[in-house]
């Protein structure tokens, strides 16, 4: 009995090893998608896809966009216009290896709330993609042909992700969009490319509303504050007139303490963010190495800082209506009985946000010395 058992237990292993595979497709029979841009057409979506040539890919270096494919498929729905590119493919389109998910403006500024659902729905699509909105069309930005990669997507890719290590792009993905629509407290925020005279460069930062429509954009140096308040990254360098010239400086580290509250059905945030950093350079002829002198320069870097941050605010708060900085989670989070008496949306625009800035100057560079 023992040994029939054993038996038939090799017997079942053996089996539920070669059932594995049955579905198995190589890689030679796949289309596989590097980059998916969506538009905006009178009725339904252009979606355009960016497939690398195999055999164009073999050497190192610099190209000039021959080494892709580009498709485009146009539906009512998102899977419609992706059945419809199907259609022009000899294999079966694959968007497992897909890095960029780039919309257009007119999708932006429309909604992006209906495609959410068929991209989460969609089994190959993968939250690690870089979502980025462009000016004007997203097929584009899948056109261009930069010379220092043979797959263009590659290099907007690898763009974004020195963006992101740097500490000045949004380290934003589709599964944080994913998370953020879903999440009554905040609203999601996407990195936004503009392109001339075929070059592609990041702008800002794109907001969205509740309603995931794009209210407005965030130009660079807002876009390095809210970033540096929001995720505690570094950002964009900061530019300080100082007397007879200009100082430019650096942040290395950040950190910040937030106090939230009621009084009178209004909610009440103030925000103290320490600011730790570097001169980069400077062009007026002050000597940094006096104490007096480097005190009088930090406090004019966080007045520069209060300056941005208090126009920004305002900006979030009357004209975009939109919590850029997310505080409503913090207070979902944390204050769960302000939580339940507040409509966070309306209340965010009501709020009395103050936010203090405290810059400390470690290293004022060799060349100051």
């Amino acid at each position: 009995m023992r040994r029939r058992l054993r038996w038939m237990s090799v017997v079942l292993c053996i089996v539920l090893a070669c059932t594995g595979c049955w579905d198995a497709r190589e890689l030679e029979e796949r289309t596989s998608a590097m980059a998916i841009g969506i538009d905006k057409l009178e009725k339904g979506y252009q979606v355009s896809v960016q497939v690398p040539i195999p055999s164009m890919i073999g050497g190192e270096g610099g190209g000039d966009g021959g080494a892709v494919e580009l498709f485009y498929g146009q539906g009512d729905t998102l899977n419609t216009a992706f059945s419809d590119i199907q259609k022009q493919t000899n294999q079966n389109l694959f968007l497992g290896h897909a890095q960029l998910l780039v919309f257009g403006e007119e999708v932006a500024k429309d909604g992006i709330q209906e495609l959410m659902d068929g991209l989460r729905r969609h089994p190959d699509i993968r939250r690690r993609m870089w979502p980025m909105v462009v000016r004007g069309k997203a097929k584009e930005v899948l056109e261009l042909k930069p010379k220092l990669d043979l797959v263009p997507s590659m290099y907007i890719r690898d763009l974004i992700e020195a963006g992101v290590r740097e500490g000045w792009m949004g380290d934003v993905t589709l599964g944080d969009v994913y998370n953020r629509i879903s999440n009554p407290a905040t609203n999601p925020l996407i990195n936004q490319f503009e392109i001339k005279e075929g070059k592609i460069k990041w702008t800002g930062l794109a907001l969205f509303n509740p309603q995931s429509k794009v209210v407005g954009t965030l130009d660079s140096i807002e876009s390095a504050i809210l970033i540096q308040i929001r995720s505690h990254r570094t950002g964009e360098v900061i530019e300080v007139p100082y007397q007879d010239g200009k100082v430019i400086f650096r942040a290395d580290r950040i950190d910040s303490k937030s106090k939230m509250g009621l009084k009178k059905k209004q909610v009440t945030i103030k925000d103290h963010v320490i600011v730790e950093g570097v001169i980069l350079e400077k062009t007026c002829t002050t000597d940094l190495e006096k104490t007096a002198v480097l005190s009088d320069v930090e406090k004019k870097i966080s007045e520069k800082y209060h300056e941005v941050s208090t126009g920004l605010m305002t900006k979030l708060q009357r004209e975009f209506r939109s919590d850029g900085y997310i505080y409503g989670d913090t207070i979902r989070a944390r204050y769960p009985r302000i939580w339940r008496q507040i409509v966070w949306e309306k209340a965010f625009t009501e709020a009395d946000i103050d936010i203090h800035f405290d810059v400390k100057v470690k290293r004022i560079g060799l060349e100051n010395r």
